[in-house]
């Protein structure tokens, strides 16, 4: 199919346009949800006071930054802002994962970090995460980008440190996403979007590495177990992204998927919030030896 061969650059535009679940939910309850339990105006000053973070641009240090953090769910930004307004947000996963980092400049010019493969192109250390306190102490340094799914774009360089109390915020969903065992390494999501080509909806998952997972699993799904081959509707995939050619290489993957909660979420828009487990091995089509193993896959997405 064509969705299995379109290059990481042309990707971007799908990020940009479609549905950033993680994220979204996190900075929309972010201004809507100020009656969350840990949103009061007396918790936020007591976290702030405590807060701590530095950040440079292009070598020179930010002066008198401040640091504000909120989790959703498992998911965290950090936000480092100097007195001359330039911003600067970190977004990452309480075990560590990198999503992204993105510069906010006076004149309303943004960089971003490059989105593929993340950890390959930026340095991120998450050194502790307290999930009494919901304290995160970290670093980072890398490039962010004018156009950030362009390794050729005007870039500056950012890097700094933190130790934060991060605001707990309710996510609409909890839960959201994916996670499986890719070669016998955890791999969780960092971010998720969804592509729709024709009739069908692929939705894709990635994290701070070189995987993504995808499925053309739908909303009319019953529940049960199935079993999949790269030519079936009803499937999952791993895509590996290539640091010579910039592109994914799509594998073909043979396993099975299980269904176990598949209800209406939405009534008004009609749409269902299905969860289950997969595994599977996926198989570069170039190079019957290079084979990849997942398994132990879960996940729970809006459909």
């Amino acid at each position: 199919m064509l969705i299995f061969n379109i290059l990481a650059q042309n990707l971007k535009t799908s990020i940009i346009v479609k549905t950033h679940f993680v994220f979204a939910f996190l900075f929309l309850m972010i201004s809507l949800l100020s009656c969350s339990p840990e949103s009061s105006s007396s918790s936020s000053s007591s976290n702030n006071s405590n807060n701590l973070g530095s950040f440079s641009v292009n070598g020179t240090e930010a002066t008198s930054p401040t640091a504000t953090a909120v989790i959703s769910d498992n998911s965290i930004a950090v936000t480092l802002t100097a007195d001359n307004d330039d911003e600067l947000v970190i977004k990452f996963n309480r075990y560590g994962d990198f999503l992204s980092a993105t510069l906010n400049k006076p004149d309303a010019t943004t960089y971003s970090s490059y989105p593929y493969y993340a950890a390959n192109y930026f340095s991120f250390n998450l050194e502790s995460f307290d999930d009494s306190t919901r304290r995160a102490k970290g670093s980072f340094s890398g490039k962010v980008y004018l156009n950030d799914g362009n390794l050729t774009a005007p870039y500056k360089t950012v890097s700094g440190t933190f130790e934060v109390s991060c605001r707990q915020v309710l996510p609409t969903v909890a839960g959201l996403g994916a996670s499986c065992v890719i070669n016998g390494s955890q791999w969780r999501h960092t971010d998720s979007w969804r592509d729709e080509v024709g009739s069908e909806f692929i939705y894709k998952w990635i994290s701070d590495d070189q995987y993504m997972i995808l499925t053309s699993i739908n909303g009319s799904a019953t529940l049960g177990t199935f079993p999949f081959t790269p030519a079936s509707t009803n499937r999952f995939q791993l895509a590996k992204f290539d640091t010579t050619t910039l592109q994914y290489i799509y594998y073909n993957c043979t396993g099975s998927y299980a269904i176990s909660s598949n209800y209406l979420y939405n009534e008004f828009l009609g749409q269902k919030l299905v969860s289950g487990t997969f595994s599977f091995t996926a198989v570069n089509p170039s190079d019957s030896a290079d084979q990849i193993v997942v398994n132990n896959g879960t996940f729970k997405q809006i459909f």
